[in-house]
């Protein structure tokens, strides 16, 4: 997976403010029969989302296809410790994704329902705020 986007127009951004409202776009299950949904807002990195793909992939062991939903697009910028002010805007130091609740993370598509529980479970405590594992009725 890829830690930034490839192609941006301006690399340094304004941070929003992105704590208000509940997401209505990835909200339901479009590729898989199960998922990791968000209850809470957060911000989520490169580093998380690898390790529960990661995760993930440990339990399934290749018997199941997985669909991360997210991809972190913002930058946010750090200056250097000890600089003085000015002198303009710092370097970007990590690229996240603003994460409203109910966003749906992960999606996974396997034969056996129970290991996919368990490896969802072990993805959501690899990440920064609380999910739940939903699933798709037909």
């Amino acid at each position: 997976m890829k830690k930034q986007p490839q192609n941006i127009k301006y690399k340094k951004k304004h941070k929003k403010r992105f704590f208000k409202g509940i997401e209505y776009r990835s909200n339901t299950l479009q590729f898989g029969y199960c998922g990791l949904k968000s209850l809470n807002s957060g911000i989520i990195e490169y580093k998380h989302l690898e390790a529960g793909r990661k995760a993930i992939n440990q339990v399934l062991k290749r018997f199941g296809k997985i669909w991360i939903r997210v991809f972190p697009t913002l930058s946010l910028t750090k200056k250097p410790i000890e600089t003085r002010m000015g002198k303009g805007k710092g370097n970007v130091d990590i690229w996240v994704c603003y994460i409203k609740p109910g966003t749906i993370l992960y999606e996974v598509n396997s034969q056996d329902l129970i290991k996919t529980k368990e490896a969802l479970l072990k993805a959501a405590i690899r990440l920064p705020f609380q999910t739940k594992i939903i699933y798709k009725i037909n």
